[in-house]
């Protein structure tokens, strides 16, 4: 009697060499084919939900391409101590609630770098040109984590994965900011909404020790020079050459006849 084939399953795999303090993204995550009864332990299947719950984790230790990839080597996202574990010394994470983002964060990711640019609404009585305002207030800033499941308080069976179409991207964006810019970001928040800008990619962090030294591809990183406000009439030149009216003043003469107003 023939032998039945093997059964074969699909294991997920680094699509690229992976170092340790980058959080892995979707092209991260590759197949192969194996049979099922040599799997490595800890290996993980080839899942919907399974690559859901990888994007985004902390990569611990060296994964080489096409190595299966285990938890073992991983810090998902809602792990105990993710955050603490990612942040560099003295830096605060610092999250940003859907109806404070102007921009969807659909398109990022964590490792991303963000430009934040305030956006504000000025008081009635303003000139048109003056009547909306934007302006960077920082820069550079890493990406920790995007996930809607940070400020959304559902039960766990009832979250979306995000994988089906018609789920909406998840916007709230926890980035790593300094004492002083987790202030500044305060502060701005309550003035207006922020936009989000993604920054070019950097280049992959050097290797390093489990846990140590993680974020360190962001220190030294060049700041920008101080950024300008950009107005509305900077924007749309009309509103710069709409003309306010012309300020009136009145005055009520009172005689026998009544009351006239005179205006000047």
């Amino acid at each position: 009697m023939a032998k039945p084939p093997p059964v074969m399953v699909r294991l997920l795999v680094a699509g690229r060499d992976l170092s340790p303090g980058t959080f892995l993204r979707p092209e991260d995550l590759s197949t192969v084919t194996m049979a099922a009864d040599v799997v490595p332990s800890g290996a993980e299947i080839d899942m919907v939900a399974v690559r859901s719950r990888l994007v985004g984790a902390l990569v611990r230790r060296p994964i080489l391409h096409e190595a299966p990839l285990d938890l073992g080597d991983l810090l998902l996202a809602g792990d105990h101590g993710f955050l603490a574990a990612v942040l560099q010394p003295g830096m605060r994470a610092f999250t940003i609630s859907p109806d404070q983002i102007v921009s969807n964060a659909g398109l990022i990711w964590p490792g991303d770098h963000l430009d934040l640019i305030l956006t504000q609404q000025m008081p009635s009585g303003m000139p048109l040109a003056r009547e909306v305002a934007a302006e960077t207030i920082l820069s550079n800033l890493r990406v920790l984590a995007i996930d809607r499941q940070l400020v959304v308080s559902e039960p766990a069976d009832k979250r979306s994965t995000g994988n089906d179409e018609t789920s909406p991207a998840a916007t709230a964006v926890t980035v790593e900011v300094s004492i002083t810019d987790a202030e500044r970001l305060a502060v701005a928040l309550r003035l207006g909404k922020v936009a989000l800008a993604l920054c070019a990619s950097l280049p992959s962090p050097p290797a390093l020790a489990p846990l140590q030294g993680i974020g360190a591809q962001t220190a030294g990183m060049e700041k920008p020079s101080k950024s300008t406000t950009i107005w509305a009439g900077g924007v749309m030149h009309a509103l710069a050459r709409i003309q306010p009216p012309a300020a009136t003043t009145s005055m009520h003469v009172f005689s026998g006849d009544g009351e006239k107003e005179y205006k000047f």
